[in-house]
């Protein structure tokens, strides 16, 4: 038999692949997809929940920038986590204002739709003000006490930056 080629015995382990392939499959939701995902093995969708775990009392305040991957983006900055009256909700929503000041000038970043998603917390951000454009998410990675560490993701690509914070005040106002 030359390469290539089947011969009886492979077209033998070929059909019996192909069927078990086709049980496996029908037995598992066949190729509908989606609301068979989790019965196939696959895991649920992960839920995508309003507001960070323990609410604005954890986070609230103001923080001092520590440092920054990227100098060019943030020497030096604060955060400030606050809540505000949004129509058409139920509660406060928690927001943030992260103020940035690098050798090119200051930027004022507006922090707004903070979320979970399993245990991912991120926030939207857009510049300047609450309606302005998205620019990128803030995820959190860690947050400890007073110590908060984040990653800055571009929307539009670009490179992520880790920045690091301090609260030295659980009050938001100055």
């Amino acid at each position: 038999m030359s390469s290539g080629t089947f011969g009886p015995r492979h077209r033998w382990y070929v059909s019996i692949l192909i069927a078990l392939v086709t049980v496996v499959s029908l037995s598992a939701g066949g190729l509908r997809g989606g609301s068979n995902a989790h019965a196939a093995g696959a895991p649920a969708a992960i839920k995508v929940v309003p507001g960070w775990p323990g609410g604005i009392t954890v986070y609230k305040g103001r923080y001092r920038l520590t440092n920054s991957s990227d100098p060019s983006f943030a020497k030096s900055g604060m955060l400030t986590v606050f809540t505000r009256v949004v129509p058409h909700q139920p509660k406060p929503q928690m927001s943030g204002i992260l103020s940035l000041y690098a050798d090119s000038g200051t930027n004022v970043l507006y922090l707004s739709h903070f979320t979970t998603t399993g245990t991912k917390l991120s926030a939207n951000v857009t510049l300047g003000i609450y309606t302005g454009p998205e620019i990128g998410k803030f995820v959190v990675t860690m947050h400890q006490g007073a110590e908060l560490v984040a990653n800055f993701v571009p929307v539009l690509g670009g490179s992520t930056v880790k920045i690091q914070f301090t609260r030295f005040s659980k009050n938001p106002h100055p």
